[in-house]
């Protein structure tokens, strides 16, 4: 198994992270003041609570497309990383790499390799509090022939551990 200290705790603060849900969840987050993890196996970084970081218009978009016909709010929070896999790190990347090759030698095959079912043995093997990833939607397409700017790339910050996220406000949006 890789180094377990490869992953250090950091002091690293998000002070605009947004996460967008359906009304009637906003208030129940605001009410305890604390999220409930989420766990599917279709998510990119695992089991725990996903934000954007810096963009209340990705959470917008995500809340419209995943509650319908539901009312929808986004709700800013800051997050205190600590124990972070950072996927924009060339180390965590290897690392997580290497927990990949481990678990295709076990009785995991690759055909049933999720990033989620990956990320979640990650996290609980180096006791991660919160992974960070630079994720592509649908196609690198760029601002204009020549750009080195990409567009449809969103910043997500998955919180595995819901100690680290503070200050939890809803946002209005029109």
């Amino acid at each position: 198994m890789p180094n377990k200290d490869a992953i250090v705790y950091y002091d690293k603060i998000v002070p605009d992270a947004f996460h967008g849900t359906s009304d009637a969840n906003a208030g129940l987050i605001l009410k305890q003041n604390s999220f409930r993890s989420g766990n599917n196996e279709r998510s990119y970084l695992g089991d725990g609570v996903y934000f954007f970081e810096s963009s209340i218009e990705e959470a917008r978009k995500w809340a419209t497309g995943r509650f319908k016909d539901e009312k929808i709010c986004v709700l800013r929070a800051t997050l205190h990383l600590g124990k972070c896999l950072n996927l924009q790190e060339f180390e965590h990347q290897k690392l997580v790499f290497e927990v990949k090759e481990k678990l295709l030698k076990l009785d995991i095959k690759e055909e049933e390799l999720t990033d989620a079912l990956l990320i979640n043995f990650f996290a609980r093997q180096f006791d991660i509090d919160s992974v960070k990833a630079i994720i592509v939607k649908d196609r690198l397409e760029t601002f204009f022939k020549g750009s080195k700017f990409f567009r449809h790339i969103q910043v997500i910050i998955c919180m595995k551990n819901m100690s680290r996220i503070q200050d939890i406000e809803k946002i209005r949006i029109n």
